[in-house]
Parts: structure tokens; sequence; C-alpha cells
């Protein structure tokens, strides 16, 4: 070994011996008590005053007890390297190297979306700058129109746009997450698996055809309950001039009987004197179903009717009878009549 190796190596151990004596004192306590915990809690147990602290050439300070061949190096208060009986239990940090893998891609798709969020961030600030900003600024500008645009566009990277799509999704993703749970507690093979798998797609994809038919139909009916809705209101309307022609009606119906009666009075009074008996009877049944006779009126036609029967000669038995069939019209109750027409339909 020449010179220049011998100094280089003193210089070499120097440097070591310098960093080991420049860490504090509480640095390499917690050190080497996150050590003795991590041993402990992988199996084996270490007496904290029996280790033996050294600085390693790439800045970490191996804590190593000679009972149990154990190594375990730090750096700033963390498990970079553990090895007990010279079997590795932690290498970088972690158990495994999936672990470590998986902790890489972790980072990896967190500094993906981070940088997701910047350039959509920067992205906005530059629509800003060189589309609304410019709109806004200029002469006439259709300020409502701007802002519906902008709500629109913002709508689609908004939080809230993102958590509504999250919960649409989030019982389908539910489902998926209790296939798979199934699938792997299932002792089947992958072949059927796999055909599990398929019929859960056709499942879940027909559960979502059905989502968008019901959806559909939901759109249909609030439709059409808008239509029952304003034909409710017309119908309303229509009931209700009904109801105000129907006023007129019976208004009308009111006058016209106040000069029916009369007229049909007079015209019954026409036919006695003209002794055309079996018209009288007739209207008389028509005006009796639908108007009462005061004794006065009733008496007024019997008047007459009486002075038309008289001059019927004996020998014409149908003349008198419709004769008299009219008075018992009028008085059903009067025995005399009653009798004369008994004795005419003889």
């Amino acid at each position: 070994m020449n010179l220049g190796s011998k100094l280089t190596r003193h210089w070499q151990n120097f440097a070591l011996v310098s960093a080991l004596l420049l860490q504090p004192a509480v640095a390499f306590t917690e050190a080497k008590t996150i050590c003795a915990d991590k041993i402990m809690e992988a199996g084996t147990k270490v007496r904290l005053r029996s280790v033996e602290v050294s600085a390693l050439p790439n800045g970490l300070l191996r804590h190593s007890w000679s009972s149990g061949d154990i190594e375990c190096d730090t750096s700033n208060d963390l498990i970079v390297n553990l090895s007990i009986n010279g079997k590795k239990i932690l290498a970088n940090g972690f158990p495994s190297l999936e672990a470590e893998a998986l902790f890489k891609y972790m980072q990896s798709e967190n500094s993906k979306m981070f940088a997701e969020c910047k350039a959509r961030f920067y992205g906005t600030k530059e629509t800003f700058s060189n589309i609304y900003l410019p709109k806004l600024r200029s002469f006439g500008a259709d300020v409502e129109e701007i802002k519906n645009q902008f709500d629109y566009n913002f709508s689609k990277v908004s939080r809230e746009f993102f958590i509504k799509k999250f919960y649409e999704h989030q019982e389908p993703l539910a489902r998926l997450e209790t296939y798979e749970e199934l699938l792997r507690n299932d002792a089947t093979n992958s072949i059927d698996a796999k055909e599990c798998i398929t019929v859960a797609d056709k499942a879940l994809a027909r559960e979502t055809d059905f989502r968008k038919r019901i959806e559909k139909l939901e759109t249909q009916v609030a439709q059409r309950d808008e239509v029952l809705s304003q034909q409710s209101i017309e119908i309303a309307k229509l009931r209700q001039e009904f109801q105000k022609l129907e006023g007129i009606r019976e208004s009308l119906s009111a006058e016209l009987a106040l000069y029916e009666k009369p007229r049909k009075l007079t015209a019954i009074i026409d036919l006695l004197k003209n002794a055309e008996f079996v018209e009288a009877s007739r209207l008389f049944a028509e005006l009796v179903s639908k108007f009462s006779l005061t004794a006065k009126e009733r008496k007024r036609l019997e008047v007459i009717a009486i002075e038309s029967v008289r001059p019927i000669p004996g020998s014409d038995k149908d003349g008198n009878r419709v004769g008299y069939q009219f008075l018992v019209n009028l008085f059903p109750e009067n025995k005399y009549y009653r009798n004369k027409l008994a004795s005419y339909e003889k």
C-alpha cells in the first residue's frame, strides 16, 4: 500500500468518526429506540445498552447488536434497512419488494394527479386571459351569454361535477367489489371465475340499460303529468263555463215555463170548445206533468168541458165517452163523472 492510499484511508476514517461524534445525543437515543422497537416487533429482544452505533459512507447510522447478528440502518429517525441473523427484514424501509413497488406506484399516481391539477389550473387561467377577459372588455359584451358559457364549461371541471360522477358510479363499483370478493373467496377454478365475471359484466350492462330506460320513462311520465296538469286546468275552465251555461239554461227554462203553462191552457180551452177531447186530454197530461194547476184553473176547464159535452146527443156514445174521460182526468175523485164514463163505456 502506497502513502497516498494510507492517507486517503485515514481521512475516510476521520470523516466517519467526526460525523458520528457530531450527531446529537438525542438523535442517537431516538434512532436506537426505534430500532429496538422494530426488532421486538419482529419477534427478537435486544438490550439498548449493548448497541454499537457507527456511521456508514452513505450517511446512514448503523445500530448493531452482536447477539443475534442484528444490523439496523437509520436516517433521520427512520429505519432504512434491518437484518436479523443475516436475514433481510427491511430493505429501503419496506418489508418486501411488492410494498416498495406499490409505494412508488402511489407516488407516481399522486404526482400525475398533481400535474393534471396544475395543468387544469393554468389552463383555466389561460382561458380567463385569452377568452373571457377580452369578451368582457369588448364594447357591447353580452354578459349573460358569457356567464352561461362560463358556468357550462366550469361545471365540467368543478369539484361538484366530479362528486356527482363519483356518486353516480359508486353503486356499480360497490357491486363490482362484491363480485370480486365473492370470486376471491370462491374455490372454483379460474375458468369458472372468468365466466362469472362475464356474467357479472352482462348483468351490470343490463342494469345500466334498465336504469336508462327507467330514467327515460320517468321523464316521459313527468312530461305527461305536465300535459295532464294543463288539461286539468282546461277541463276546470270548461266546467266553469258549462256551469254558467247551465245556469243560463235553467233561467231560460224558468222564463219559458212562465209562458208555456198559459199557452197550453189556452190550447186546451180551444180544443174543448171544438169538442176535440182526445187531443185536449193529451195536452192536459203534458201540462200536469210539468205544472201544478190551481183550483180556479181546473174549474174553468171543467165549465168549458161541460158546455161542450152537454150538446152531444146520448146516442153518440164515443163523443160522450171521450168528453167524460177528460172530466175524469180533470177530477179523478168525482164519482158522477166516473159513473157517466162507465155507462158510456158499456
